[in-house]
């Protein structure tokens, strides 16, 4: 069930209509009876302002908040491209001496990551300097910030909250198949979760199915 799908349900059970505006049903308004209408995209709505919008967007900047409410986070550092803008404005944090210093300090494995993508796409587990190094600069090849982070072992939830109420809260379970002796990895995971065959999902694809393989 899509993000879409999702919001068309409750907008039915609270007596709004709904009205696709693209063919692909990504773009897509909510109206009420008393002709207040949002236009949503996706899984986004209006009710977070673009600052929180773009902080969902940052895992870096994401943290920083989080660590100054209080919640404990992984220890993590910026790994800047070198030859991106962005490198050259803020040469404490390009290259990959920032995440080399971490190593150096809390040891190894470490996460390394993308800093805006999301789907787990671009994350991985090192175990020495070289897959470090590999790591992040495979991660400039879709974004030009790599986090390397402490790897912290423990139970993953997710929790969504509206205007400081708790609504509700889930355990998220990585996937997991067990093999037939006929399908491939992949099939068994596209069987589970049809997401999986979508372009979007195919760099993570190939790592799943590598790591159930190994």
């Amino acid at each position: 069930m899509t993000a879409t799908s999702l919001a068309e349900e409750a907008a039915r059970r609270l007596g709004w209509t709904t009205e696709r505006l693209d063919d692909c049903g990504y773009l897509f308004e909510l109206r009420r009876a008393d002709g207040a209408h949002r236009v949503m995209l996706g899984g986004r709505s209006p009710l977070n302002d673009a600052v929180a919008a773009k902080l969902s967007e940052d895992k870096h900047y994401a943290g920083v908040l989080m660590a100054r409410a209080g919640l404990r986070v992984p220890r993590a550092v910026r790994c800047i491209a070198e030859d991106h803008l962005l490198g050259q404005q803020f040469p404490k944090h390009a290259g990959t001496g920032p995440a080399k210093a971490l190593a150096a300090e809390l040891g190894y494995p470490l996460v390394v990551k993308p800093n805006s993508l999301s789907h787990g796409r671009g994350v991985g587990m090192v175990e020495d300097e070289g897959e470090l190094v590999a790591a992040i600069e495979e991660c400039w090849t879709m974004d030009p910030i790599a986090l390397a982070q402490e790897l912290i072992d423990g139970t993953d939830f997710r929790l969504d909250f509206l205007d400081g109420e708790y609504l509700l809260g889930y355990e998220r379970r990585p996937i997991a198949v067990v093999g037939d002796g006929v399908r491939s990895v992949g099939a068994m995971i596209a069987a589970l979760d049809p997401r999986y065959d979508q372009p979007e999902a195919l760099l993570a694809n190939w790592r799943i199915a590598e790591a159930f393989a190994e």
